[in-house]
């Protein structure tokens, strides 16, 4: 079990990590390549996990578009993000094979995958003893080659549901209808019509009794864009939601009506850059050049390349950034500009990415 974020207390904000034996790993992943080459054919473009030529990006750059083209026209709409409580566990086996036969995998396919979770057990490691085995009923394993896949074409058919029943966002020039995006078990509605927020329910009932799946109401949020929107006459289950005009956190970054660059995505990311770096300074006169830059680029500034290639930070952010990488890789003389650290190495740089 590796911890996530929370109390450490309930077993729920723990998440299991399955430890699977080498040749159901080479099976896996030889089933996964050949199911990789038609996942774009079957699961919709709003689906960007686990699909090639796909990236958790495409959602990002959606939202602040969209939010930004609202605040320009002034747009009345809001935005739903939903908490699937143990997506990847609660995904009940005989919904996942029946969701790959109906997508039209052949019976050698599916049974191929039947071999893998049919009658699997698993053994829970507790201070440092195994357990009993456990029945392996139902969830798609976090360590499998082939989860995330998984996980993707067996929500696919709710996500197809909203699609055909949600009003969602229209937009002109050029004419396109927005209802959703999706990164895995992270789904965010574009919500125009109230109404949507009811039908939504509906589907979400029936989802949920194919494959077990449960939406958590409470950890759910809405982000409510213009004016003119409002929630009202909402089912019991649906009045736990926050609304709000921001910020709202979707997929590791803050979007907010009120600002285009929310200063929750910044706020701490410099002391952690500081500490980071700190922790290798005893080590500068061991590394190479090459080496610090391979430290600040692996290290350090991967922290913050998730943010920066959505948003735009304030300058001084930028600025302070720039004068901690600097000081780190030339702690005393700079002996070349600073522009030229950041070209390739092919051109003579040391190929720094910030």
């Amino acid at each position: 079990l590796l911890p996530k974020k929370g109390d450490l207390r309930d077993l729920r904000n723990w998440r299991p990590v399955s430890l699977l034996s080498t040749d159901y790993k080479v099976v896996a992943k030889a089933i996964s390549l050949r199911l990789r080459s038609v996942l774009a054919d079957v699961i919709h473009p709003d689906q960007t996990y686990t699909v090639p030529g796909r990236t958790i990006f495409d959602n990002l750059y959606l939202v602040r578009d969209l939010l930004e083209l609202g605040c320009r026209d002034g747009l009345s709409f809001a935005l739903l993000s939903l908490d699937q409580e143990k997506a990847f566990d609660r995904m009940d086996h005989g919904y996942l094979l029946g969701t790959l036969r109906a997508f039209g995998f052949g019976p050698r396919f599916v049974g191929f995958l039947q071999v893998l979770y049919a009658s699997a057990e698993c053994l829970v490691k507790l201070n440092w003893t195994l357990t009993a085995p456990v029945s392996f009923g139902r969830g798609v394993r976090q360590g499998c080659p082939l989860s995330g896949q998984l996980y993707s074409l067996a929500i696919e058919p709710f996500l197809r549901l909203l699609r055909m029943r949600l009003t969602g966002l229209v937009l002109h020039e050029p004419e396109v209808r927005l209802v959703l995006a999706a990164y895995a078990d992270d789904v965010l509605l574009v919500v125009q019509d109230p109404d949507d927020l009811v039908r939504v329910e509906a589907c979400q009932a029936v989802y949920s009794a194919a494959c077990s799946a449960r939406i958590n109401w409470v950890k759910s949020s809405g982000l409510v864009v213009g004016a003119g929107w409002q929630a009202s006459s909402l089912p019991p289950a649906l009045q736990a939601i926050r609304w709000s005009a921001g910020p709202l956190l979707y997929l590791g970054v803050y979007f907010s009506t009120t600002h285009p660059s929310p200063p929750e995505n910044w706020h701490g990311l410099e002391g952690r850059v500081t500490g980071r770096l700190r922790g290798w300074t005893g080590l500068l006169r061991c590394l190479s050049l090459r080496g610090r830059a391979l430290v600040l680029n692996q290290l350090v500034l991967s922290m913050l390349w998730h943010r920066l290639n959505t948003l735009c930070p304030p300058p001084d952010f930028l600025a302070n950034l720039q004068r901690l990488i600097l000081g780190f890789f030339w702690p005393g003389l700079h002996w070349v500009s600073a522009g030229v650290l950041h070209l390739p190495l092919e051109e003579g740089g040391q190929g720094l990415t910030c």
